[in-house]
C-alpha cells in the first residue's frame, strides 16, 4: 500500500500517477545494497631513509680519551699541547746559581757573627744580629734552591715562583743573587703553562 506524497491519498501498487491529484509518484528508491566485505587497503610501501641520513656503517664510532658528558653537560674544550721551551730550565739554573751564591754569602755572615760575639762590649749583641740575619738569609737561599729545582723539573709552579720571589731578598755578595732571582722570576712567570 502506497500514498501520494502530494495529496496523501491512497494509490495502487506500481501506479505512476496519483488517481486523485494526477501528480507523478516518484519511484521508491531501491533499498541500499548490503555492504560487501572489502579487504583493508594495503599500507603504502616503506622505503628506506635516504643515504645521507643513515649513519655510515663502515666507519667505527670515534674513540675519545675522556668520558663523554651527559646530556646538557658542558663539552670539554680541546686544548692544544703546550710547546716546551727552555725558559723554565734557564730560570731554574739562574735560581740555583743565585741560591748557592747567597748561601755562601750568608754562611760567611753567620761565621762572622759568631766570631764577633766573642768580642767584649758590643760584640755579643752585634754578633747575635749577624747570626739572626744570616739564618734568615740562609733560609731564603734554601727556598731559592728548591724553587730552582722545581723550575728545572717543570713541577709545582707555585713553589718555583715563591722560590724566585724569596730569592730577591738573598742579595748575594754584591746583589748578583737578587738580579739572577729577578730574571728567573720573569722567566717562570712567562712559562707558567709548561709546569705540571
Amino acid at each position: 500500500m502506497a500514498f501520494c506524497p502530494h495529496c496523501g491519498s491512497q494509490v495502487a501498487e506500481g501506479a505512476r500517477f496519483c488517481a486523485s491529484c494526477g501528480n507523478p509518484i516518484a519511484a521508491a528508491a531501491p533499498p541500499p545494497a548490503q555492504p560487501t566485505y572489502a579487504p583493508p587497503a594495503q599500507p603504502p610501501p616503506q622505503y628506506p631513509p635516504p643515504a645521507q641520513y643513515a649513519p655510515p656503517a663502515q666507519y667505527p664510532p670515534p674513540a675519545y680519551p675522556y668520558p663523554q658528558p651527559g646530556y646538557g653537560a658542558a663539552q670539554p674544550m680541546y686544548q692544544a699541547p703546550v710547546q716546551k721551551t727552555a725558559l723554565p730550565v734557564a730560570a731554574g739554573a739562574l735560581l740555583i746559581v743565585a741560591g748557592v751564591l747567597a748561601l755562601i754569602n750568608w754562611s760567611i755572615l753567620i761565621v762572622a757573627g759568631a766570631a764577633a760575639s766573642t768580642f767584649p762590649i758590643f760584640g755579643g749583641t752585634f754578633g747575635a744580629i749577624l747570626i739572626v740575619c744570616g739564618a734568615i738569609g740562609v733560609l731564603f737561599s734554601i727556598f731559592a734552591l728548591i724553587g730552582g729545582i722545581m723550575s728545572v723539573q717543570r713541577k709545582v709552579w707555585g713553589l718555583a715562583l715563591v722560590g724566585s720571589i724569596l730569592g730577591l731578598f738573598t742579595i748575594g755578595f754584591v746583589g748578583e743573587a737578587s738580579v739572577l732571582s729577578l730574571i728567573a722570576l720573569i722567566l717562570i712567570a712567562v712559562s707558567h703553562r709548561e709546569f705540571t
